[in-house]
């Protein structure tokens, strides 16, 4: 390793790692509702970013309102259009 990857860590400078997310594929808001919400189960999206980025509005018990979404989605759609 060259010297200049190296730094000496001390509680004054512990280290840091940062993760980057990827951009994804498509449209978000033509991502499959059910996929979605198994990201909300498992915590790599909000239920608020599964509403204001893919349109899929969940109940409180993370069943899809599916008239909601619909609603959601082409809400969205039509704000793409205006972009």
């Amino acid at each position: 390793m060259s010297g200049a990857m190296r730094q000496s860590r001390t509680r004054s400078n512990p280290p840091r790692i940062a993760r980057t997310g990827g951009g994804g594929w498509g449209d978000p808001v033509e991502r499959d509702p059910n996929a979605v919400r198994a990201d909300v189960q498992e915590e790599f999206v909000s239920t608020r970013a599964a509403r204001e980025r893919y349109g899929v509005v969940l109940r409180e018990d993370l069943s899809i309102d599916h008239a909601a979404a619909e609603r959601a989605r082409d809400e969205l759609t039509s704000m793409q259009g205006k972009a």
